[in-house]
């Protein structure tokens, strides 16, 4: 819409498609846009849509199946609230390990790694999970 009507060089250009960080895509995919479009979630919302896209979607079943200890006791929601639960609590046990992550997203600080990451693929918690303001500030210039 903003692209046919304004005639904005926006960058993603497309609704959906490979993820990347903010800053990768400035740099690597979206280098000659004159805005970047980020879509932000409520962190709890976020989190809830991470676990169920590994749980639910075709991409999430493919890489979870790897791990064989991924949450999964059934379809109905009261199943989704204790595999939630079991979910997170993995996380929050492991600090700010990054290696079993299920192979599918890290909840922790998703959104702020998103924005402030040189890397391409921010999911799995490489990187670490502090903000780099330096970068950061770069993104909003």
């Amino acid at each position: 819409l903003f692209k046919k009507v304004l005639k904005l060089n926006i960058c993603p250009e497309k609704e959906d498609g490979v993820e990347h960080s903010v800053s990768y895509q400035q740099q690597y995919t979206c280098n000659d846009a004159n805005y970047t479009l980020i879509s932000l979630r409520s962190p709890r919302h976020h989190v809830w849509s991470q676990f169920t896209m590994c749980k639910y979607s075709r991409w999430g079943k493919r890489v979870t199946r790897k791990s064989t200890d991924f949450p999964r006791s059934g379809d109905e929601y009261e199943d989704d609230e204790v595999d939630f639960d079991s979910w997170l609590s993995h996380f929050d046990s492991m600090g700010n390990e990054t290696n079993n992550h299920y192979n599918c997203y890290h909840p922790a600080n998703l959104l702020t790694r998103a924005l402030t990451s040189p890397l391409d693929d921010v999911h799995d918690g490489r990187g670490g999970f502090d903000p780099n303001i330096t970068l950061a500030m770069k993104t909003y210039e």
